[in-house]
């Protein structure tokens, strides 16, 4: 009796829990702008859950203004912090994270004169040595690919813009062409390529470890509605269902429920990708059109608008999208990046005023300052979101205990359960002093699922969730 009326009390806070999150619209802070303007640059999460900021143009995409220094962001004391600069000067270049934690950089352009020269070349940023490295060069030159890390540790790209010819005679266009980098090797090789060439398009790895690609054009055409899937067993794409409508410049998500969610491209129109029954099927609309896209902890889906102040939230648990507080002002081509605590980071883009390093932090749940939530932090607990998330098989969970003037130490218990409610692991279960601790939490004996973890202090508690995928 005393196991299911805990049960019910447990799954009743989730409930509340859960459900004041997904009423949340939280709100925007503007903190201190990057070091370098720029524009059509890339960034990413390093392992240490700090942000990297590589190369870009400092003015018009065009010019001869492209910069080869990278700068990081230091999400605890929001500061940013210049690093070693890339070995060659990049724009709209893409990168990816591999599996040692270190950062390969491929591709980009660099103007030089009146003619775009496009890369072939990559490197290696290394986070702990603070280097950079050159490595093999891709096999097709191009910008603006789509770049995925596949399952087995190499890095698939696809498709994307290239030059076709030598010299000033040289054309700019799509391409159908593919290829895998191996990063035991240090070298790249074409695969099968795509059915049609696509630029534009955007690219998901999927939960059973395939890769799916949808929409683009390719280069002036209409916008396709085509997409396919490629395979990692046989290195090969198969045609899938088309979606309702063609797009271009879209956004890919997949959301905690397996299922890919495909937002706008020139429309408010949402759509999800269910690839067991490779069915597609509309959702909400956008309240507006939006340009950058990101999947906050929590599994919602935050958006922001380009040319515009105005963001919004979508919760795929409700299918409803919900306007959230605007940004301070207008940003245009700015990118967002999730935090290790649940919060969202904005960089760069430029706004009305023409600046090109404006950076926010937008908080989900909460309407306070940074300082004001320091302020805060002394006196309360703290359960932060696990991270990776979703992961496999292991993750961590941070969280901090507050002083105590009557007590030295505080007994704490962390505890994880299944979606039945039913306890799989105390990982936690002592005194503790004040201080911030984390802890690992090793799944590999588990099934793929949502899972939740519980921190209970006296009469606090606090509840978050994350997915282990397979």
């Amino acid at each position: 009796m005393i196991i299911i009326s805990f049960k019910k009390h447990f799954i009743a806070f989730l409930f509340i829990t859960v459900n004041v999150l997904s009423q949340s619209i939280g709100s925007w802070a503007e903190i201190d702008g990057l070091i370098h303007t720029r524009v059509k640059y890339s960034s990413i999460k390093l392992d240490n859950g700090k942000i990297l900021v590589i190369g870009g143009s400092s003015s018009d995409f065009y010019a001869d203004t492209n910069i080869v220094g990278c700068e990081i962001f230091d999400p605890n004391n929001e500061t940013w912090t210049e690093v070693a600069p890339m070995l060659n000067r990049r724009t709209a270049h893409f990168s990816v994270k591999l599996s040692n934690g270190n950062i390969l950089v491929c591709g980009g352009k660099y103007p030089i004169g009146s003619s775009k020269y496009m890369y072939k070349k990559c490197e290696i940023y290394f986070p702990k040595k603070n280097e950079w490295m050159e490595t093999d060069s891709m096999k097709i030159q191009r910008i603006e690919a789509e770049i995925v890390k596949l399952n087995d540790g190499r890095i698939l790209v696809i498709g994307g813009r290239t030059m076709f010819g030598e010299g000033p005679a040289a054309e700019e266009g799509a391409t159908e062409t593919c290829e895998i980098y191996n990063p035991e090797t240090g070298k790249w090789k074409l695969t099968n390529s795509l059915s049609m060439k696509r630029t534009g398009h955007s690219a998901v790895l999927l939960s059973n470890g395939k890769v799916l690609v949808s929409g683009g054009n390719w280069w002036g055409g209409p916008e396709e509605a085509s997409c396919e899937i490629f395979d990692l067993s046989t290195e090969t794409w198969g045609i899938v269902t088309p979606m309702n409508i063609g797009r271009n410049y879209h956004n890919s998500i997949l959301l905690d429920n397996n299922k890919v969610m495909v937002i706008g491209g020139n429309n408010k129109t949402c759509e999800v990708y269910d690839y067991l029954t490779d069915l597609w099927s509309y959702v909400a609309p956008q309240k507006i059109l939006s340009h950058e896209t990101v999947k906050m902890l929590d599994g919602r889906v935050l958006t922001i608008t380009s040319g515009d102040s105005l963001a919004q939230i979508y919760n795929y648990s409700k299918d409803e999208w919900t306007v959230s507080n605007p940004l301070p002002t207008k940003i245009l081509v700015g990118k967002l990046e999730p935090l290790n605590d649940g919060r969202v980071l904005l960089i760069g883009g430029y706004s009305s005023e023409d600046n090109y390093n404006s950076v926010y932090i937008y908080f989900p749940d909460s309407t306070v300052s940074k300082v004001e939530e320091k302020k805060a932090s002394d006196i309360s607990f703290n359960l932060y979101q696990n991270y990776p998330n979703p992961f496999n098989p292991s993750t961590t969970i941070k969280y901090q205990i507050p002083k105590n003037e009557k007590r030295k130490t505080i007994n704490v218990r962390l505890t994880v359960y299944d979606i039945l409610g039913r306890e799989v692991t105390t990982l936690v279960n002592e005194a503790k002093q004040p201080g911030n601790y984390e802890v690992n939490f090793d799944a590999s004996s588990l099934t793929s699922g949502m899972y939740f973890y519980e921190l209970r202090s006296g009469n606090y508690r606090a509840v978050k969730k994350m997915l282990l995928l397979r």
